[in-house]
């Protein structure tokens, strides 16, 4: 019996860490892909202002697609 509980209480600790761990990744994910973003939307404006606006829909474009392989991959 005692090893039973052990058991399912270890199961629940590793679920919760695999939970935590899967909420660190994307916040770190979101962070770094949104300060890249603003680095090279900064940077490309310091070369004309038509490269961000062409750059900005690419890097929304991108977001979007790598994001959504980002959060199933980390499933």
């Amino acid at each position: 019996m005692f090893g039973i509980t052990l058991m399912l209480i270890k199961l629940q600790a590793r679920s919760i860490l695999i939970n935590k761990v899967n909420k660190l990744l994307k916040f770190i994910y979101y962070n770094a892909f949104f300060a890249l973003a603003w680095w090279l939307l900064a940077y490309l404006y310091k070369i004309n202002i038509w490269l961000v606006a062409v750059a900005s829909v690419l890097i929304i474009y991108l977001f979007i697609k790598i994001t959504s392989k980002f959060l199933n991959y980390i499933k």
